[in-house]
C-alpha cells in the first residue's frame, strides 16, 4: 500500500514539467531530505534474551504522528545515539532488565539502575505528558510508566491485556506488530513478588537503514541481516 503521507511530501515534484538540470537538483534535494520528513518512520525491534539465552523477536510500530515527542524519546533510546544523560548513564536501553511482571503488563526501560527506581528521558530527568489521544486497547500496547502526571523518563510498560484504567494517566506511544508470542513467554517467567526470577533483557543493539549492514553504539559495523541474538535495532519495516 502506498504511504498518502509519502506521495503528499512529492507532490511537488512536477518532474514532466521541469527540465534535466531542474529535474536533477530535485533529485539530489529529494536525497538529502532525512527519512522522517516523508512520513515513514522505522519500526523499533527488539531481540530479547531470557536467562542468557535469545528467545525471539519483537516488533513494535511507534505513534509518531499522535505523540511524536514520546515517540521520538523511545526511538532515541533505541538508537543511543543521544550519548550519556545528566545522570552520568548513557541514554539507551542496552543491558536493561524487564524487571517487573504482572499479569496486565510488563515493566522495563529503567536505564539509571535497571531496577524501576530510576530513569531519564532524552529531554532531561522527566518530561510532560504529551496527549492521551491512544488508549489501552489490548494486548501489545506499550505505554509511559510514570510516578504521577508529566513524569515521564525511560521507562514504560508492555501491556499484556487491556488496561482501560491507564487511559489517561499513562501516555500510549506504540504497539506491538509482531512477536506477541515471545511477549506472552515474557509473562509467563516465573518471579518472586513481581520481579523476574530468571533475567529477561535487552542484551545489544544496533540501527539498519536497508537491512544489508548497520552501526552499534559502539562503532562496529555488522554484516549480519538480524539474525544476531541479544539485539535491539530499528530498521525501515
Amino acid at each position: 500500500m502506498t504511504d498518502p503521507n509519502t506521495n503528499q511530501s512529492l507532490r511537488h515534484f512536477n518532474v514532466k514539467k521541469k527540465s534535466q538540470k531542474e529535474r536533477q537538483n530535485d533529485f539530489k534535494s529529494l536525497k538529502q531530505k532525512p527519512i522522517n520528513s516523508f512520513g515513514t518512520k522505522p519500526n523499533v525491534f527488539f531481540d530479547i534474551s531470557i536467562g542468557g539465552a535469545p528467545v525471539g523477536r519483537i516488533v513494535v510500530k511507534l505513534h509518531d504522528e499522535s505523540v511524536p515527542r514520546t515517540a521520538a524519546n523511545f526511538r532515541a533510546l533505541c538508537t543511543g545515539n543521544n550519548g550519556v544523560g545528566k545522570s552520568g548513564k548513557p541514554l539507551h536501553f542496552k543491558g536493561t532488565k524487564f524487571h517487573l511482571v504482572s499479569p496486565d503488563y510488563i515493566h522495563g526501560g529503567d536505564i539509571v539502575w535497571g531496577d524501576g527506581t530510576g530513569g531519564e528521558s532524552i529531554y532531561g530527568e522527566k518530561f510532560d505528558d504529551e496527549n492521551f489521544k491512544e488508549k489501552h486497547t489490548g494486548p501489545g500496547v506499550l505505554s509511559m510508566a510514570n510516578v504521577g502526571p508529566n513524569s515521564n523518563g525511560s521507562q514504560f510498560l508492555l501491556c499484556t491485556t487491556k488496561t482501560a484504567w491507564l487511559d489517561g494517566k499513562n501516555v500510549v506511544f506504540g504497539k506491538v506488530i509482531e512477536g506477541m508470542e515471545l511477549v506472552e513467554t515474557m509473562k509467563d517467567v516465573e518471579t518472586e513478588c513481581g520481579k523476574p526470577v530468571t533475567d529477561i533483557v535487552i542484551a545489544d543493539y544496533f540501527t539498519r537503514g536497508n537491512g544489508t549492514g548497520g552501526e552499534s553504539i559502539h562503532g562496529k559495523k555488522f554484516k549480519e541481516k538480524h539474525t544476531r541474538p541479544g539485539v535491539l535495532c530499528i530498521c525501515l519495516h
